[in-house]
């Protein structure tokens, strides 16, 4: 679920569900996965995801040798989505939800 406070005409957008994932572990597969989201996008689909800073070395070959050898996740992630939902519900559960915490000193 990939949740926008500021999704499209600037309200909240909900993303749920996709019809695939498309990620990227190695530097080599980061323009192969831009290169298939964008695709999906030509042909209507909603792409929503993230692409981490450390993608960017793959993208310029004189800063490849910076890419950390260790990294905590994929490079890039990526959903393909029919579009965005409505992400009302999701929100109001959100607040009932805070409202229940209680804090004590």
């Amino acid at each position: 679920m990939i949740l926008l406070e500021h999704g499209p005409a600037d309200r909240p957008a909900l993303f749920q569900a996709p019809r695939r994932v498309i990620a990227a572990w190695t530097p080599a597969e980061v323009l192969p996965a831009l290169q298939r989201a964008e695709a999906a996008r030509a042909k209507g689909a909603w792409i929503a995801g993230y692409v981490g800073y450390e993608a960017g070395y793959a993208l310029e070959p004189k800063l490849s040798h910076l890419m950390p050898r260790k990294r905590p996740g994929p490079l890039l992630a990526l959903g393909i989505f029919d579009g965005p939902s409505e992400a009302g519900p999701v929100l109001a559960k959100a607040a009932d939800e805070g409202r229940l915490t209680r804090m004590t000193a």
